[in-house]
């Protein structure tokens, strides 16, 4: 069941600690159920391993599901801002509401993804910045690393207003009903009045990830529910509800 909520008459500006806090928020959630949102991030991880074997369609059936599978940890965030207890039937919430709208985000995020690779492809050809097979093989020189790192910022400047596109879409879907391409619009458009806080929110992600990769890919267990609660923290500021409430959620100070 998704908490009561109408769309919002204008997107509002936070601080740029709001970023951080968003992150602490998380951790504040993190806290209630530790061992049960572990165990429901080992299986959303499994899940998505399971949809990356699977040959041709794989890749693109994790896209398509993973807005429906981060509604799951959405749904448990506000339970646990409520002071209730999360079930594992909560994992799958965005498998009994607002199916199409949440399938519709990726779609068109695959769809971004690939208008994106498309994109950098020729861009790096024309700009002269893509290396040839050959100069891959064997020892890379410096000519070829700044092409490389060239290439690498192309792609991440082309692939952040996707990426931030489809950060909140889940949640306005879930909560608010909006269309796929609606909820996308206001996501990026609540990023860019809040550049601060987003950058803030990005750094400790970042950091997060490369702390994630180093524990060999185990700590997407945790990365995983964290990310989630940390996307419900910052959508209660959309909605104008405000930070979580320690003694709403039940917090033991």
């Amino acid at each position: 069941m998704s908490d009561p909520a109408s769309s919002p008459p204008s997107l509002p500006r936070v601080p740029a600690a709001r970023g951080w806090h968003w992150w602490l928020d998380a951790f504040g959630l993190l806290r209630e159920q530790p061992l049960t949102l572990l165990l429901f991030g080992l299986v959303y991880c499994l899940i998505v391993l399971g949809f990356n074997v699977l040959p041709g369609v794989g890749n693109v059936l994790a896209v398509l599901c993973g807005p429906l599978l981060t509604v799951g940890f959405l749904s448990m965030a506000a339970k646990l801002a409520r002071g209730e207890e999360p079930m594992l039937s909560d994992l799958f919430a965005g498998f009994r509401q607002g199916v199409r709208s949440l399938l519709g985000i990726g779609l068109w995020y695959l769809v971004m993804l690939m208008a994106v690779a498309c994109t950098v492809t020729l861009l790096a050809v024309l700009l002269g910045i893509a290396p040839g097979a050959e100069a891959l093989e064997g020892d890379i020189n410096d000519a070829v690393r700044e092409q490389l790192l060239m290439l690498g910022l192309l792609v991440l400047m082309a692939a952040l207003p996707v990426a931030v596109a489809y950060w909140l879409a889940p949640a306005l879907v879930y909560f608010q009903q909006q269309t796929a391409a609606e909820a996308m619009r206001i996501s990026l458009l609540f990023m860019w009045r809040n550049l601060g806080a987003f950058t803030v929110y990005l750094l400790v992600m970042g950091v997060l990830t490369v702390a994630s990769l180093l524990t060999y890919g185990v700590g997407c267990v945790l990365l995983a529910p964290l990310s989630a609660l940390s996307i419900y923290s910052c959508y209660r500021d959309i909605a104008g509800e405000g930070p979580v409430q320690p003694l709403a959620a039940g917090w033991v100070e």
